[in-house]
């Protein structure tokens, strides 16, 4: 499975368990990994500060890392 694959599927079951529905989509940059999440309630995901989006991206690093050690980096937008 593709990286990329990885964090959106990955993404999807986190958003889901926190009770949102969202449509994840992901394209590939400079050797990073850049997924765009939309939705009705994005400022909810995105949290006081981007707090939520940044806690987001640092999971899906480590889920990322533990498949791959020097794998790309997560980017949420």
């Amino acid at each position: 499975m593709k990286s990329s694959e990885r964090a959106v599927e990955a993404l999807e079951e986190i958003i889901r368990m926190m009770g949102y529905d969202f449509e994840v989509k992901s394209s590939e940059e400079e050797g990073r990994i850049l997924l765009d999440i939309a939705g009705d309630e994005e400022g909810a995901l995105i949290g006081k500060k981007g707090q939520t989006l940044d806690a987001l991206q640092c999971i899906l690093g480590r889920i990322l890392a533990r498949h791959e050690q020097n794998g790309p980096a997560v980017v949420l937008e």
